[in-house]
């Protein structure tokens, strides 16, 4: 990679000096010896902690672009200075983002009154609207609990009331604001459950139970160019194998490549020898399912 560096159209002067490893401010960022003896000096004159003072420093300088450049350059080098300005804004914006209560009633009353409760999957759905209203181009939400080998009645209406309105709401409310259609919402797991009861070592099961099944499960996925109400792929009568449509992993990812705008079959990377891809040798985009 190569990082064209910053410049205001003056050659760089001299290279100053760097401190030996291990010099720091408060920040905890490593600094030129020289600038950390001005923050100390200028720290002690104004009362002011060191990292204070670093900081009182950077802050006053975003209203002189010079200044800036010549105090951050200084101490963190070109790239260095990309990077802590990156960190800089994404400091500043993502408090207010995260902020959900300013968020107005008709919201909260879609997503539910558990959209407030952080950590929760209500909390976390109406996090990714926001997240993704903002420019972050990957969010993923998790949901635990589903491993129901027994106590299934009981536990499984608890796991659907978590997730049913939320993510009903998630898909309204990015639709609403009009980022569904570049917006892809993928909601699935690693397998599903037999369709009978599980019965470990052939024993009457003391619970109600469902075991690990690989041979035939569903998914869903909303937006990105996905075609609304459509279904593909069929079981038999009872849910245990497919008997049309069959997919597999690999199909799935191709799927999610290409509405990313990659082909999967030429989107590799070098190892060992010869080009990988992310679907190995398989995979095939699932045509049926898009807009």
């Amino acid at each position: 990679m190569t990082v064209k560096p910053l410049s205001r159209g003056k050659k760089s002067g001299p290279s100053r000096k760097v401190a030996p490893p291990g010099t720091k401010v408060s920040l905890g960022l490593r600094v030129t010896a020289d600038t950390k003896a001005r923050i100390d000096d200028a720290a002690y004159r104004s009362g002011r902690s060191q990292s204070e003072e670093a900081t009182w420093r950077i802050e006053r300088s975003f209203d002189h672009e010079d200044l800036l450049l010549d105090t951050l350059r200084l101490a963190f080098g070109e790239f260095g200075l990309v990077v802590l300005l990156l960190a800089y804004r994404m400091q500043t914006a993502v408090p207010e983002i995260l902020d959900v209560s300013k968020e107005p009633d008709d919201i909260v009353k879609l997503y539910g009154s558990e959209c407030l409760v952080p950590g929760s999957y209500a909390a976390n759905c109406l996090l990714a609207r926001k997240l993704s209203e903002n420019g972050v181009r990957f969010v993923q939400l998790y949901h635990q609990g589903w491993d129901q080998h027994g106590n299934l009645p009981n536990e499984m209406k608890g796991q659907a009331k978590d997730v049913d309105q939320p993510s009903a709401a998630l898909i309204t409310d990015l639709k609403q604001r009009g980022l569904l259609d570049e917006t892809l919402v993928v909601w699935g797991g690693e397998f599903g459950r037999t369709p009978m009861q599980e019965n470990r070592e052939g024993k009457t099961a003391p619970f109600k139970g469902r075991d690990h099944h690989t041979d035939a499960f569903c998914m869903w996925m909303a937006g990105g160019g996905i075609k609304g109400g459509t279904t593909y792929g069929e079981t038999d009568e009872i849910g245990y194998t497919v008997v049309e449509g069959k997919l597999e992993a690999f199909d799935i990812q191709a799927t999610i490549l290409n509405q990313l705008g990659f082909d999967h079959e030429k989107f590799t990377y070098e190892f060992q020898g010869r080009p990988f891809r992310l679907t190995d040798v398989k995979g095939k985009v699932i045509q049926e399912i898009l807009a």
